[in-house]
């Protein structure tokens, strides 16, 4: 099998880039197949905000760091539906998959509670 040049891969990131709404779309796709999930979603519906909605930062670029676009399901048990999904940042996805609610409540109050102190 060849390898990938450089120049492909830099071409390769540049699609994606283009691509990003469907790029997301395509991805969410083969994992609610995968999952046997509900999806109902367009590409339409993956509106890439300026900033993620979690952490107040503008996304960076595909491969530029941990705020990268995300689609994420406000309830994990739930499918991608128009009605579920949102684009946030990869590192609010991460965490928020990572935390649970719970933990983050704990999480929260312990830093309300060391910045009080």
């Amino acid at each position: 099998m060849p390898r990938d040049t450089a120049k492909e891969r830099v071409r390769a990131r540049e699609i994606y880039r283009e691509n990003l709404p469907r790029s997301l779309w395509k991805a969410a796709q083969k994992r609610a197949r995968k999952a046997g999930l509900e999806f109902t979603i367009t590409v339409e519906d993956v509106v890439i905000p300026a900033r993620c909605p979690i952490f107040d930062v503008p996304f960076q670029a595909p491969g530029d760091g941990v705020f990268t676009a995300s689609l994420d399901r406000r309830h994990n048990g739930q499918g991608y539906t128009p009605a579920n999904t949102r684009v946030i940042s990869t590192a609010a996805n991460k965490w928020k998959s990572a935390l649970g609610i719970d933990t983050a409540r704990r999480f929260l109050a312990y830093m309300e509670d060391h910045d009080a102190g």
